[in-house]
């Protein structure tokens, strides 16, 4: 075999070893991008199933009878807007950003028996550039103080339009008397969602946020 020959017979040999290093890498690639489809795919069922136990069980509680002195309920709807800033980490870095201007309308219920806790949500709406639909399931441990009262909260929240997001939410809200059945409120929100198709992988996103608004009790 001449040189030349020997020669071509190496450059081909090194072409198909790169053609299959590069099918290799591909098949890899498009392996690793379906694993992470289906894993986003299975953590947004899970959300939209949790949300969706979560909200049952809201509203189970709601309209639980209770004893028979215990029929009478509280009822009251807020309107409130806000916001504040967001905290997203990924893998190599962490971006710090103002949070989109939300409003909430609430809606939350206590028990005559059980003044002390009250049950609820709210539909979010983020109206500020990217405008984004969801909702809040929330529970509040509401403490006296005087004219006033202030409600420690846990909830759910989370986002199915036109994104997903899915997180846990803390809140502390003070309420002031106005003229009545009216009151202002001022509320801090602390917002995790660490699942959802708006999110990169591997990532989370965090919010702090403040809100005022007012408040109808009936």
């Amino acid at each position: 075999m001449s040189a030349a020959a020997l020669m071509k017979r190496i450059d081909s040999m090194k072409r198909t070893d790169r053609m299959k290093w590069t099918d290799s890498t591909e098949q890899t690639d498009s392996m690793k991008r379906t694993d992470s489809t289906k894993r986003t795919d299975i953590m947004e069922r899970g959300a939209s199933a949790f949300v969706l136990a979560a909200t049952v069980a809201l509203l189970l509680v709601t309209i639980a009878p209770g004893s028979a002195a215990a029929q009478s309920r509280a009822y009251a709807v807020a309107l409130t807007g806000g916001s504040g800033l967001s905290f997203g980490t990924g893998a190599q870095s962490t971006v710090i950003a103002r949070t989109p201007v939300f409003v909430d309308v609430a809606f939350r219920t206590t028990r005559s028996d059980q003044p002390t806790l009250a049950y609820g949500g709210s539909l979010r709406v983020e109206i500020d550039g990217r405008v984004g639909i969801g909702g809040v399931v929330r529970a509040e441990l509401v403490v006296p103080l005087g004219p006033l009262a202030l409600r420690a909260g846990a909830g759910v929240p989370f986002f199915f339009a036109p994104y997903v997001l899915f997180g846990v939410e803390g809140s502390l809200t003070v309420r002031w008397p106005a003229s009545a059945p009216f009151a202002v409120t001022a509320s801090i929100l602390l917002d995790a969602y660490f699942a959802g198709s708006d999110l990169p992988r591997d990532s989370a996103l965090f919010m702090t946020n403040g809100a005022l608004g007012v408040d109808l009790l009936f």
